[in-house]
C-alpha cells in the first residue's frame, strides 16, 4: 500500500532481496507479472518507474569526494543547499556537516573513518531522499547497526512514510513494530 511501510522478512537466502530487485524492474519474473496499480510492469513503463525508486543497500558506500557530491551524485536536477539541509534535518543527520570546517564542501576520502555506521547509513539514507522518491527500497538497512542507531534509523523510516511508500527488507523480527504490513518468505 502507499505512504505505508512493508516489511518483508525471512531467513537470509530465502529470496527478500531477488523480490525487491524483481519489484524494481532489476530482474524479470521467470513467471507470472509485476502489477504496479493495477498495470504490468513492461518495458514501456520500467524506465519512469525505475525513476521514481529509492535505494538503499545494506551497505552503504561514498565515493573519494566532498560531502556534497556524495550527497547529490545520482540525484536529477538542481539540488541546492537548502535541499541538502532540509533532508539532512529529516534523517537527523544536519550536525553531520558542521563538524567540518569547509562544511558541505569537506573533501573526504575515507567515510567509515569520519563517520559512524549509523551516520553513515543516514549519510546515505539522505542521498537517496535527495532524489525524491516515490518507491524507498531498504534492504537490510539496518543489520550492520547497533540497537541505539537502529531506533534512530526505524524512527526516520517511520516519520519517511508520510511522503514516501517503503519496502523494508529484513531478518529481524524485531523489527515488526514498525511495519504496517509483512510478507513473510
Amino acid at each position: 500500500p502507499a505512504r505505508s511501510v512493508t516489511g518483508i522478512i525471512g531467513e537470509s537466502g530465502i529470496g527478500k532481496t531477488t523480490l525487491i530487485d524483481l519489484i524494481a524492474g532489476l530482474q524479470k519474473p521467470s513467471e507470472g507479472q509485476i502489477l504496479i496499480d493495477d498495470r504490468v510492469l513492461d518495458e514501456d513503463m520500467l524506465p519512469h518507474w525505475r525513476a521514481g525508486i529509492g535505494y538503499l543497500p545494506q551497505d552503504s558506500f561514498f565515493i573519494d569526494g566532498t560531502l556534497r557530491e556524495n550527497l547529490i551524485w545520482d540525484s536529477p536536477g538542481e539540488i541546492s543547499d537548502r535541499d541538502i539541509m532540509d533532508v539532512l534535518e529529516e534523517v537527523n543527520a544536519l550536525h553531520l556537516p558542521g563538524r567540518f570546517e569547509n562544511g558541505l564542501d569537506t573533501y573526504i576520502v575515507n567515510y567509515s573513518f569520519c563517520f559512524s555506521g549509523g551516520e553513515c547509513q543516514r549519510l546515505a539514507l539522505a542521498r537517496v531522499l535527495l532524489r525524491r522518491p516515490r518507491l524507498l527500497l531498504l534492504d537490510e538497512a539496518t543489520s550492520s547497526l547497533d540497537s541505539e542507531n537502529e531506533s534512530q534509523i526505524m524512527d526516520v523510516i517511520c516519520r519517511l512514510k508520510e511522503k514516501v511508500t517503503i519496502i523494508f527488507v529484513t531478518h529481524r523480527m524485531s523489527l515488526l513494530e514498525h511495519f504496517d504490513k509483512v510478507i513473510k518468505l
